[in-house]
C-alpha cells in the first residue's frame, strides 16, 4: 500500500483570494484627467479666495437673526468648504488609483453641479470670478470625458490574475 490515507491532498487548489493584482501602467488619458481635476481644484480655491468677501457678506441675508447666529453660520460654511475640498481631493486620488466607484462619484458630483447652472453666477460675482467658474466647469467636464474614453476603461476594471 503506497498511498498514505493521512497525507494532505495533492490536487492543485485554485484560491481566488490569493490572486495578486497585475501591475498596469496608468493610461495617459487618466493621468491627464487627474491633472485637469487638480487644476480645477486650484482654480476653485482661487475662486473661493477672490470671492471670499462676497461669500461672507451674509449680513443682508441674516439681518433678522441673532448676532451670534451669523458667526455660527460663517463657521459652518468654512467647515463645509474644508470638508468638500478634502472629499473631492480624496476622490481624485482614488480615481487616479483606478477605483471605478470614484469615477461614478465624480459623474454624480458633475451632474449636481449642472443643476446649479455654472453660468448663473457671472452677473453676481463679476466677470473674473464667473469666468473662473466656467473654466473650472470645463476642466471637470473634459476630465470626465477623458476617464470614460475607451483607452481609460481598463484602468478602472478589476485586475486580478488567477
Amino acid at each position: 500500500m503506497d498511498r498514505n490515507p493521512y497525507a494532505p491532498p495533492t490536487a492543485p487548489v485554485n484560491d481566488p483570494a490569493a490572486a495578486v493584482e497585475a501591475p498596469m501602467d496608468r493610461p495617459r488619458t487618466v493621468t491627464l484627467a487627474v491633472r485637469l481635476m487638480w487644476v480645477s481644484m486650484v482654480i476653485g480655491a482661487l475662486n473661493l479666495i477672490f470671492g471670499w468677501n462676497d461669500l461672507m457678506a451674509m449680513d443682508e441675508i441674516a439681518k433678522d437673526a441673532p448676532a451670534n447666529a451669523l458667526g455660527v453660520i460663517k463657521a459652518v460654511v468654512v467647515v463645509m468648504l474644508v470638508i468638500s475640498f478634502a472629499f473631492y481631493s480624496w476622490v481624485i486620488v482614488k480615481m487616479g488609483q483606478g477605483r471605478n466607484w470614484a469615477r461614478v462619484v465624480l459623474v454624480i458630483l458633475m451632474a449636481l453641479s449642472l443643476l446649479s447652472n455654472p453660468f448663473s453666477g457671472i452677473p453676481k460675482l463679476g466677470v473674473l470670478l464667473g469666468l473662473m467658474g466656467v473654466v473650472t466647469f470645463a476642466l471637470e467636464l473634459a476630465s470626465l470625458v477623458l476617464i470614460y474614453m475607451p483607452a481609460s476603461r481598463p484602468w478602472f476594471q478589476p485586475r486580478k490574475t488567477g
